[in-house]
C-alpha cells in the first residue's frame, strides 16, 4: 500500500472575499506546492474561501490553475473557492435552495479536476 503524507492547515482572515487578493494566495498556494513536494507530500488541503471568485469564469480559470498545479507538481489538491452572490439571498434560503456560493476543487496529478458547491 503506498504511503499518503497529507498537509492542511488554516489561513488569516487578510484577502478573505477579496478578489483583489487572490493572486498574492495562489502565489502562496504555488510556494507551498514546490516546498510540500520537496517533503514527499502527496495530498494539499486548504479551507473553503481560500480562494475568491468574481464570476463563474473566474472560477473555471482559477479551477484551471489549481489543476495546473496539482499536474505540474504531482499532487492532489483540495481548495475552497467562494464567489460573489449574483442576488444575496439568506444563507438560511441558499442552504434550502442548494445554491450556496462555496465551492471546493478538487485536482489531481494526472490533470484533471472536479468542482461541488457547497450544500450546507
Amino acid at each position: 500500500m503506498a504511503k499518503n503524507t497529507i498537509a492542511t492547515c488554516t489561513v488569516t482572515f487578510d484577502g478573505y472575499y477579496r478578489c483583489s487578493k487572490t493572486p498574492q494566495r495562489l502565489s502562496h498556494l504555488r510556494a507551498a506546492c514546490y516546498e510540500l513536494v520537496s517533503r514527499q507530500v502527496s495530498v494539499v488541503v486548504l479551507p473553503g474561501g481560500y480562494l475568491f471568485s468574481s464570476s463563474p469564469g473566474h472560477m473555471d480559470d482559477l479551477r484551471q490553475e489549481v489543476q495546473t498545479l496539482a499536474c505540474n507538481h504531482c499532487l492532489y489538491i483540495a481548495v475552497g473557492i467562494d464567489t460573489i452572490q449574483g442576488n444575496p439571498i439568506s444563507s438560511d434560503e441558499a442552504v434550502k435552495r442548494g445554491r450556496l456560493p462555496a465551492f471546493v476543487c478538487v485536482a489531481r496529478p494526472d490533470g484533471s479536476s472536479a468542482l461541488w458547491r457547497q450544500r450546507s
